[in-house]
């Protein structure tokens, strides 16, 4: 027997679950056993079919048992709100519960209800991005930063040193939407945003020696990337009226300016009063503002929607949602967060407002994690940057290999359209460590810290590049990690006069002409003797096929991992006419006892 609830027929066991006394008693603990999972399946596949049937049977997938019995309880500790906005899907056998496998539900209020939050403290995310009352809510965010966070991470850059041109988007001539303005000698006092964006190809307008008279005048608008027109849109929206964006801030045919600009992006993303972040968009073509997402987007949000009859107050509608709804957009990254340049963005925002492909989220330096405009389903899922404090932490007094291999994985992983940009895209994280900490960072080695020599490619190249040294991860393109971010240095390194590219490194040494032991295969390598002796080693290498002879290796130990894990770490070296080459680096056991010699070998 079917029953109606609203304008769609429930079954009778959900008739009884999509009241207000039983989502209440739901949240007090309770525990509502709906029956076998197969006759909830049959339910929601009938010609008429039940409603809440097809959202439990949709988050508990095709994995559990149909045979067992189903039942829903609240998720987690009991919320502050009137009703549990999550709820658990549990199967039991008949003599008692399993536990697993388990599905989710959520109960929220749709997206323009503003009664029925108050009754279960969740909304539906935002599907009209667009909105004037959306950029109020965010500017309201960002000011309550400016106003009530004294911490210092988010008032560093409160005066701005503006960058060398600027987008100015309501300059207040009739019929002119936006222009370029060139700061130099101006006194501004007023705050400014960034954009951060993919690019994803060519772009139809960008600032160039050519262009930049023209531009200087009337940038015509409604001829720029989808995403910038938003955030031309954003900024001005939000009370604001400059805003950068490099493709119009830089002078892309000028190789000089590009350079300089590049030597600065770290302090302008520093010093922008928030950025803004298209992370939902894969190319400047593609718009981050919406007033309709479209079928794909309603078919994510969509649940059951029902009334709600309170014992005081109106009759208010909630929806459930299956999580499985959700799960299925959890996998993989947001478009922007698999691009190189837009990490230092990231990580060097004072404040973000993020628009992602499913929701709007601001964060700040003191409140971190990535906060919603209000609360759904979504929360924060999506946010898969190292976090901004990472950068705050970094000192000696801290964990540095292990925050440092954290940041260096997360950047070499991501995808980049110019190699040649490999360390110039993350000069502005290393100039932050630097300048807070003294870091002194060579083409990404931080000589200070020797640990940072302790790099390893995760796959070896076929070849390496002349944009960066041999010791320098810089020279390859594939993603590297530190060996042993732990270990103890053993190690000093200086930078031999001229261009910085020789570097002077002191430290224990054993030639492989003159080692009698055992030599370590390279990587991908099993153990040389195996562990059960204690006597193991491997070589992970820089390039493919490059490890010289063992007569003509040298091995300079770097590190050393104490305890029962003892092992040490050493760079395995070519010589050449005017020093060493790294090839590759080694890890293990083979060598103890045999560091007899120091000597300061200068590597190229």
């Amino acid at each position: 027997m079917m029953t109606t609830q609203g304008q769609c027929r429930l079954c009778d066991r959900c008739a009884v679950l999509a009241t207000y006394d039983e989502l209440l008693r739901l949240t007090n603990g309770g525990r509502f056993q709906h029956g076998r999972l197969q006759d909830i399946r049959e339910k929601a596949s009938a010609s008429s079919p039940c409603r809440l049937c097809q959202e439990i049977a949709l988050s508990m997938g095709a994995k559990a048992d149909g045979s067992r019995i189903t039942g829903i309880r609240r998720r987690g500790k009991r919320p502050k709100t009137a009703l549990s906005s999550e709820l658990e899907v549990y199967t039991e056998h008949e003599g008692g519960e399993v536990g697993l496998p388990k599905g989710e539900l959520y109960l929220t209020a749709e997206e323009a209800d503003t009664v029925s939050p108050v009754l279960v403290g969740s909304h539906q995310p935002l599907s009209n991005v667009g909105a004037p009352a959306l950029f109020n809510a965010v500017h309201t965010r960002l000011d309550e930063c400016r106003q009530s966070h004294k911490h210092a991470a988010c008032r560093d850059g409160e005066v701005p040193q503006f960058p060398s041109r600027v987008i100015d988007v309501s300059p207040g001539t009739p019929g002119v939407a936006a222009r370029l303005v060139t700061t130099k000698g101006l006194s501004v006092q007023a705050d400014y945003l960034c954009l951060s964006y993919c690019w994803g190809g060519p772009q139809r307008i960008t600032a160039t020696r050519a262009s930049l008279p023209s531009l200087e005048r009337s940038i015509p608008v409604n001829e720029l990337g989808r995403a910038i027109q938003d955030a031309i849109t954003t900024t001005r929206m939000m009370g604001f009226k400059y805003l950068w964006v490099d493709a119009l801030c830089i002078v892309q045919d000028d190789a000089q300016n590009i350079q300089a600009e590049i030597g600065q992006m770290g302090r302008i993303y520093t010093d922008a009063f928030a950025v803004i972040v298209a992370a939902g968009s894969s190319a400047s073509t593609e718009c981050f503002l919406y007033e309709d997402r479209g079928q794909e987007w309603k078919q994510f949000l969509e649940g059951y929607s029902f009334p709600i009859q309170r014992p005081t107050g109106p009759i208010t509608n909630v929806q459930l949602v299956a999580a499985r709804n959700v799960a299925a957009r959890r996998v993989g990254q947001e478009p922007l967060d698999t691009r190189a340049w837009a990490l230092q963005e990231s990580m060097l925002a004072r404040r973000k407002v993020v628009f992602s492909t499913y929701d709007v989220f601001t964060e700040c330096r003191t409140e971190l994690g990535l906060k919603p405009l209000r609360r759904s389903f979504v929360k924060g899922y999506f946010y898969r940057n190292p976090s901004p404090n990472l950068l705050l932490d970094f000192s000696p007094s801290s964990k540095i290999g292990r925050v440092w291999s954290q940041i260096l994985l997360c950047y070499t992983e991501r995808q980049m359209t110019n190699p040649e940009d490999r360390l110039n895209a993350f000069q502005g994280i290393t100039d932050a460590i630097g300048g807070r900490f003294d870091g002194n960072f060579h083409f990404g080695i931080a000589l200070a810290w020797p640990v940072t020599l302790g790099w390893r490619s995760r796959a070896p190249e076929q070849s390496r590049s002349s944009r960066a040294p041999t010791w320098s991860w810089g020279c390859l393109n594939c993603p590297v990690k530190l060996v042993d971010p732990e270990a103890i240095e053993h190690v000093q390194a200086r930078v031999v006069d001229g261009p910085g590219r020789r570097l002077a490194v002191t430290g224990a040494v054993i030639d492989g002409a003159q080692w009698k032991g055992e030599h370590p295969p390279a990587s991908p390598a099993h153990d040389s003797q195996g562990k059960d002796d204690g006597v193991y080693g491997s070589i992970s290498l820089d390039v493919e096929n490059s490890l010289p002879d063992p007569r003509d290796r040298t091995y300079l130990r770097i590190l050393e991992k104490g305890g029962k894990s003892y092992g040490e770490v050493a760079l395995v070296l070519e010589k050449s006419a005017v020093g060493y080459r790294r090839t590759g680096i080694y890890y293990g056991r083979v060598f103890k006892g045999g560091w007899s010699r120091v000597e300061e070998l200068t590597l190229i």
